[in-house]
Order: C-alpha cells, then structure tokens, then sequence
C-alpha cells in the first residue's frame, strides 16, 4: 500500500532524545526518527524534516529544552509550541512514541493548542531580566541569613537603617566581621567623614550593639565575613546585568518597546527597573483585546468552580506568568505606602470592607494591570488631578 503524503510531525522532547513522528492527514504514522538532543541530533532532525517534505512540527514547552529546538526550527519550518497541560494524552498508556503520534495527530487535525513565543530580541530581553530577578532573589535569601546570624546574637545593626546596602551600615558589618568590639574602634575604622557623622548620630542604639558582638565567636565573625562578601559579589554581578539590559534596549529593541516603557513608567509605583521587566513578559499590548485577559495571563484571577447552577470562587488560580506577578508585587508595597496614590486609597477601601491583607493586595496587583493595558492600549500616559486620582483623559 502506498505511503500518504506526509503532513505534519510531532516531537516528544526530552533532555537528551528527540523522539519525531511523521503523520498523514488521516492521523496515522508514517515515519519515526530518534535523534539526540544535541547540535548533531538537531542538524539530523532538521534533514529528516527536509527529506519528507515537511512544514509543520509541534511539540511540548518541556523545561528548557524545548528553547535550543525552537531556535534550530523556527527559520525554516512552521513551529508550533504548546503547554503540556492542553495536549496530555490518555493516562496509563504513556511512552515516547505514543506522545509523538498524539503530537502529530493534533497538527494534522489542527487541534493542535499553539502557545505564543515571543521574538528572538524578546526572549533575549527575558533572559536578562528574568536573570536579574534570580540574583535579587538570592541576595534576599543571604540578606535573611546575615540578619539571622546576627539575631542569635542580640546584635541585629541592619534593622537601625533603611538598608543594608548604606556605606554605614555596610561598614559596620565589616568591622564587627573583623573583631572590633569597641565604639572606640569602630569610629577610629572610618575616615570617610559622612560615615563617621552617621554613626554618630545612631550612638544611642549603636554603640550597645558594638559591645554586645563580644559574644559572637570566631565562627560567627568567619560566616559574617562570607555573607558579606557573597552581598558584595551579587550587588556586582545585579549592576552589571542591568547595564546590559540597558544598552540592550538603547540598540536591540524596537521603537514601539521604547515608547511603551516610556508610557509606563508614569503609573504609581513603577520604576524603570519593574517596568522593563514586566514588558519583557508581556511584549505587545495587542495580544490581549481586554485587560481581564492580560490579568487572567498573568494568573491573578481566582479560581471558579460551577455546577449544577452553583457557583464558587476562590484563591487567585496562580496559573499564568509567575514572573509579572512577582514584578507586580514588587511594585504594590512602595505604592501602598503613599499617602496620595489611588492605589492605596483602593486598598484602603478593600481593608474597610474586612478583606484580608494580601487579598487586597493580589486585588490592587489586578488593578495595576488592568490600568496599565489601558494605558497601552490608547497610547495615553497615567494622569492624575490635584487631589492625585486619576483622570479621565
């Protein structure tokens, strides 16, 4: 019996094997291919494809490995890329081969649920501000290990100051790092005037904490030492991303991304930094037609369950970009803080009516969003009258 004419080709990716599946437009298999996941599997993938005259191809977002194939296939073929929750096949009758076939049969079909992928100037621009965020995050998590270090022994000296990353305070680590137990000393450390002046200032509540450090041993001073200097690598390391996400935006990106940062950063309580990072996930405002579909993208609308006419709601269903809603989350504890924002009058308004705080945190987090594709959408910046509300332009 004569072959049909192939139509389409599902990959099952894993980290090291490639497992294709050429299909007809009946569904049924043709041909297979395994390959490794490697620049030589990929070149034979691609030549295989060729050869049967194929244009299509789909396959699962599994972890990261499906990026290097994306890169390898977009150029030359149709890609398709969809999330492994819309195509998961029949329970208890899972292998390599069967997940290929299933692949195919939906692009043959064209049932297949494509997932969007960003440019190639915007998946770079991702990677470096979802990076960024992974470093923030790990200073963070060695901030927390340097306060409780100090708490176990009374001497807590960050809490005395806005932040760590003061000239003061960081001085201060450093010397108790070093064995200094006298207020004496530690004045006698520094020959930076303003340092020497702000110390003076926390005397009161400083110098207490100088003579309680006698207690620390010499394990506890080697540990200070480390997580200074793991603060002082990462603090480096979060300057040096950051001017490459610049000059990626000054020479990468197009006009339009330019502008819409530009648009941004005139809504309460976002910064540049916060701004480039949540336009990098969500590239044009066009993809979505309404703000509560950038909202639910963005897994910040809550669960629903319907049956039988009975309706309930839930916690937010978290199942969208975790990135936005971290950004986002960022941006609500400075904006709650002023007095004038309409965002913390809206939270205001929440907390009145017994919501709890991180409702009304996760609800105004929404509002931001939603505010934000309006804004977008109309090509309008935030505007505000005197009393600091928004106003309708």
């Amino acid at each position: 019996m004569a072959l049909k004419k192939v139509v389409a080709c599902g990959i099952d990716v894993h980290k090291q094997v490639l497992v294709a599946c050429a299909v007809d437009d009946d569904g049924h298999a043709q041909q297979w291919l395994h390959a490794k996941n490697d620049p030589d599997g990929l070149q034979t993938l691609k030549e295989w494809l060729s050869k049967h005259q194929i244009k299509v191809v789909g396959f699962e977002s599994t972890g990261s490995y499906w990026k290097q194939l994306y890169e390898a296939l977009e150029e030359d073929f149709t890609v398709h890329v969809a999330n492994a929750r819309m195509v998961k096949h029949i329970p208890d009758c899972k292998t390599d081969k069967r997940d290929a076939r299933w692949l195919g049969q939906l692009l043959a079909k064209g049932l297949f649920p494509s997932s969007y992928v960003p440019p190639k100037w915007q998946r770079e621009l991702r990677e470096l501000t979802r990076f960024r965020l992974q470093l923030v995050d790990k200073q963070t998590q060695v901030v927390n290990q340097l306060r409780a270090l100090l708490d176990r022994y009374h001497v807590d000296v960050i809490r005395h100051f806005s932040s760590w990353h003061l000239q003061a305070c960081y001085h201060v680590l450093q010397q108790l790092a070093q064995g200094i137990t006298s207020w004496e000393a530690l004045l006698a450390s520094t020959q930076d005037g303003r340092t020497r002046k702000a110390l003076e200032r926390k005397k009161d509540v400083l110098e207490p904490l100088v003579h309680q450090s006698n207690r620390m041993p010499r394990s506890a001073r080697l540990q200070l030492q480390c997580l200074l200097e793991q603060l002082q690598l990462l603090s480096e390391q979060i300057s040096r991303v950051w001017e490459q996400i610049c000059h990626f935006i000054d020479t990468q990106t197009p006009p339009w991304f330019r502008h819409q940062v530009t648009l941004a950063m005139t809504l309460p309580g976002m910064g540049k930094v916060s701004v480039i990072s949540l336009l990098a996930e969500i590239g044009k405002i066009q993809r979505f037609p309404t703000g509560d579909q950038l909202v639910s993208w963005a897994g910040l609308n809550p669960y629903v369950h319907e049956s039988a006419g009975k309706r309930y709601t839930g916690f937010i269903t978290k199942q969208g970009n975790k990135y936005v809603r971290k950004v986002l989350y960022s941006c609500v504890k400075p904006t709650l803080r002023a007095k004038r924002s309409p965002f913390a009058a809206f939270y205001r308004r929440l907390r009145k009516r017994n919501k709890p705080g991180r409702v009304a945190a996760v609800a105004v987090m929404a509002k931001m969003l939603r505010v934000l594709h309006s804004m977008l959408r109309h090509n309008q910046p935030y505007l505000r009258d005197k009393e600091g509300t928004r106003r309708k332009s």
